[in-house]
């Protein structure tokens, strides 16, 4: 027969009170600031040990589910935890060099720092690069997301289907670098009297050949500067810049992205404006930084 134990207040010590109230107003108790070598030793073996322990262990229970504590009964599979958790926290903070501290300050506060104004050609041209590959990156690469799912990294894995979002990529990077090479250069034409437009074609092309060095297959660098001059013989530069300049990189997110048509068809509002929106950022920068 069973024994049935029944609660009782006075078995609760002292100790069980403190253990449970601090738990209750840690949050609320300021924390001790850290004063010495001993004490920076002791957080960094506290918090990295934490970061293990949270992070591991609830990124496991996420995804076994309701049922995980069966599989917590497995010895199998706790050694091979066991390893995951002491490989994580020898990743601990005195590993990081100096140098990996200075990349994460510079994330945190990059958007504080003011940024470089554009005086020359050269500095003009790294603008039209950087801007037309992160809004390329940005959009194609967020759709993509958004329309697989939370599963999307499966889709990463697939070489086939990489393959399709590589090309997309360079089709449509190639579009948005006419976009806002033409843009650029109608405005400095209108704004602050700029007349050398003929160095317009120049800055495309030198892009362009820049990126042979990062496998942007040759055949759709070929078809850009085609492309690019078609669109040059035509072009307005006095009303270009406020002429939806940015419509062609738009219909090419909607043109490339490996995404089934009846699918795309539904989202073409949300991507054209994705992608003007992302415009937008870059072109208030460019009058922020713009110093010709």
């Amino acid at each position: 027969m069973a024994l049935k134990y029944r609660f009782n207040l006075k078995d609760i010590k002292l100790e069980d009170f403190k253990v449970y109230l601090l738990a209750l107003f840690k949050a609320f108790i300021p924390k001790k600031k850290i004063k010495n070598i001993d004490e920076l030793k002791e957080f960094i073996q506290k918090k990295s040990a934490w970061v293990s322990q949270v992070t591991l262990y609830g990124y496991l229970k996420t995804r076994m589910g309701t049922r995980y504590v069966l599989h917590f009964d497995n010895e199998v599979l706790l050694e091979s935890i066991n390893k995951a958790k002491w490989n994580i926290y020898s990743v601990a903070l005195q590993d990081l060099t100096l140098n990996d501290f200075k990349v994460y300050l510079f994330a945190l506060f990059k958007a504080f720092i003011p940024k470089k104004k554009i005086n020359n050609l050269d500095e003009l041209e790294e603008f039209i690069q950087t801007k037309s590959a992160w809004v390329t990156q940005v959009t194609l690469y967020g759709y993509l997301k958004t329309r697989m799912g939370t599963r999307y990294v499966l889709h990463f894995e697939n070489d086939k289907f990489m393959g399709s979002v590589n090309l997309a990529k360079w089709n449509m990077y190639s579009v948005a670098l006419q976009d806002l090479t033409f843009f650029t250069f109608s405005e400095l034409k209108v704004n602050f009297n700029y007349q050398d437009m003929k160095n317009a074609e120049e800055v495309f092309f030198k892009i362009l050949d820049d990126e042979i060095t990062n496998k942007m297959p040759l055949d759709i660098i070929e078809e850009a500067k085609k492309n690019f001059k078609d669109r040059l013989n035509n072009i307005n530069w006095d009303i270009y810049y406020s002429d939806l300049p940015f419509n062609p990189s738009a219909l090419s997110l909607y043109k490339w992205a490996p995404i089934a048509e009846d699918l795309k068809s539904l989202d073409r509002k949300i991507v054209l404006n994705s992608v003007i929106l992302k415009w937008d950022v870059v072109k208030k920068e460019f009058n922020e930084r713009i110093n010709f």
